[in-house]
């Protein structure tokens, strides 16, 4: 009878384990080195092949192009996604140090994200991010840094509102809850009206980089499908003693128009040139709120309410967004 060659139990072949210890060796020698850094650096075997004693590797490559940019009080991320179709996701990590050390904040999914917005930050504090991608339980080094300082946001009241009517030229309604914006004319009488309102933005740092500003006012009346414009009031004026005989004069253009809506609702107009215009140094007069086409045949009367309501959130407001220098 033949003798019969004992078979091995639970071992690969020679040529297979010493491969196998040759690429362990490999990764070690890399990471002593110091060419795999940031944390965990995804090495896997996508190919075994028994048949030829062989391995096939591959990497987890992060997405490249990182950076970081302040969107109003916000953070938001942009990159290029990662060139391994296989990835789950993104891992997003973040620190208040260069350099890290980075704590994770959020994943997101899928890989063909390029953009992340991080609303868990404070004003005026820079941030610095790094992003890894992941799959299963791999994941890849970190992406380049990018840093950004979250802007601050800053909310106000009016300092003083009124309105002026054309056909009452010498009154004054600096105390009234609701303020008037009217397109009117009665035969051939003009009965216009025009809101002002300005604000007190002193507490904004100066040379401040202004992001955002927008104006806000509640109505309880509109005339449906007016536009309103804004324009900056170019001398001062005081909210007890404006008139329409005494109203000072504005800026030509309009800062920004604004349509009314069909019901009574907020509307809200972008300022945020004029802030940064004051910011930066500019007398501060506040706005002039018009009907683009005063003297319109008819009646087009809108009512805002005023700092002096008692729906204290609906009262006229200043939303401001910026960094300090």
């Amino acid at each position: 009878m033949p003798t019969r060659r004992p078979r091995r139990r639970g071992k690969f072949p020679p040529t297979v384990a010493l491969t196998a210890l040759a690429l362990a060796l490999t990764l070690a020698s890399l990471i002593a080195a110091g060419a795999i850094v940031g944390g965990a650096y995804a090495l896997f075997t996508s190919v075994f092949n028994n048949t030829d004693n062989a391995f096939t590797t591959d990497t987890l490559d992060p997405p490249t192009l990182l950076s970081a940019s302040p969107s109003g009080s916000d953070i938001q991320l942009d990159w290029t996604a990662t060139v391994d179709t296989y990835t789950t996701g993104y891992k997003v990590r973040r620190s208040m140090t260069l350099g890290g050390p980075y704590g994770e904040i959020d994943t997101v999914t899928p890989y063909t994200t390029i953009t992340y917005t991080d609303s868990t930050v404070s004003g005026g504090v820079t941030y610095y991010y790094v992003l890894q991608s992941y799959h299963q339980n791999w994941t890849s080094a970190n992406s380049n840094e990018a840093n950004a300082m979250a802007g601050n946001a800053a909310s106000f009241v009016s300092s003083a509102d009124s309105y002026v009517r054309q056909d009452a030229s010498g009154d004054n309604y600096g105390d009234a809850v609701l303020m008037d914006v009217g397109s009117m004319k009665d035969g051939g009488t003009s009965k216009n009206r025009r809101s002002f309102v300005k604000f007190d933005v002193s507490s904004i740092p100066a040379s401040s980089t202004v992001s955002s500003a927008n104006l806000t006012l509640c109505a309880t009346v509109v005339a449906s499908a007016r536009t309103y414009e804004v324009h900056t009031v170019s001398a001062d004026w005081g909210e007890i003693t404006i008139t329409w005989s005494n109203q000072p004069s504005v800026a030509a253009s309009a800062t920004d128009t604004a349509t009314t809506p069909s019901s009574p609702a907020c509307m809200t107009w972008d300022v945020a040139d004029d802030v940064q215009a004051w910011v930066d140094g500019t007398d501060n007069y506040g706005w002039r709120v018009v009907d683009d086409a005063e003297s319109a045949p008819g009646d087009y009367l809108s009512q805002f309410r005023t700092r002096e309501n008692s729906v204290t959130a609906e009262r006229p407001t200043l939303e401001v967004t910026y960094t300090p220098p």
